[in-house]
């Protein structure tokens, strides 16, 4: 027998842009869609069994009141609110919580730096980061505490166009769809494309024709189905989302007593 016949073959690949590009649009897909899929499954924290109708009303009303509000303290009141609502969280979601409002209240911070050296008093532009984080919190409490499909559900029962939400809705949907081919597509591109490099390129370029052609006829599909099923136009609400319970009542109490102090004290 020859001594290369008994050898164990080592393949190493070789480091190259375009396998990395594909490894991270696969795990990009992958993400994403496992996380419309599966958030707030096995959440037991009592912030997340409040009604998304309730909640959208409290976060408008946040981000108007605060962004006409010249009150320092009206504006630490409702970021007290919003903290002790972070108590009803689970740890994994804290962080990305707290990591968005943060960053953007820093990168505020940045933009209105030549304000506060030119203007040393600086009252206005630190009122103004003040502001950006407290909205952006209470913006992200309600992303990550509801559900995209009770998302459009609640945006219903504030009389937004059905056509608008019904947007929304199928956006969120297909998302997980596409993301699903897509990271399919991907996937299959990298198994044959095992120790070779060329023609990766071409053979993502065809991808993204194929992706194309898939959403264009699944769209067509759609569209079919909804008229051979007597779509008129009309969005019809969850009802879960207008379903109220003692936690609502308890979120709704704590809601209004910080608003109350805000603005009397």
């Amino acid at each position: 027998m020859l001594d290369w016949i008994s050898k164990k073959d080592q393949y190493e690949p070789a480091p190259s842009d375009v396998t990395s590009l594909l490894n991270k649009s696969v795990l990009r897909f992958l993400s994403v869609s496992s996380r419309i899929r599966t958030e707030n499954i096995g959440k037991t924290g009592s912030v997340y069994r409040v009604s998304p109708f309730l909640k959208v009303i409290t976060t408008f009303f946040i981000i108007i009141s605060v962004s006409l509000s010249r009150s320092t303290l009206y504006c630490v009141f409702i970021n007290g609110f919003s903290f002790l609502i972070l108590f009803g969280f689970c740890a994994k979601d804290l962080k990305k919580i707290l990591y968005v409002p943060f960053f953007a209240a820093i990168f505020s911070g940045v933009i209105l730096l030549p304000a506060l050296i030119i203007y040393p008093n600086g009252a206005n532009s630190l009122m103004i980061v003040l502001k950006v984080f407290t909205t952006v919190l209470a913006i992200n409490i309600y992303v990550h505490s509801t559900d995209y499909y009770m998302v459009t559900s609640s945006l219903r029962s504030l009389l937004i166009p059905d056509m608008v939400i019904l947007l929304m809705d199928i956006s969120f949907r297909y998302i997980v769809i596409f993301g699903t081919q897509a990271s399919e597509l991907l996937t299959a591109i990298k198994l044959r494309s095992i120790g070779r490099d060329k023609g990766i390129k071409k053979a993502l370029f065809n991808s993204v024709g194929v992706l194309f052609i898939k959403t264009k006829n699944s769209g067509e599909s759609l569209y079919n189905s909804m008229i051979l099923r007597g779509f008129n136009g009309k969005y019809f609400p969850n009802k879960k989302s207008l379903r109220f319970s003692r936690h609502d009542l308890y979120y709704a109490s704590l809601f209004v007593i910080f608003v109350l102090f805000g603005y009397l004290i």
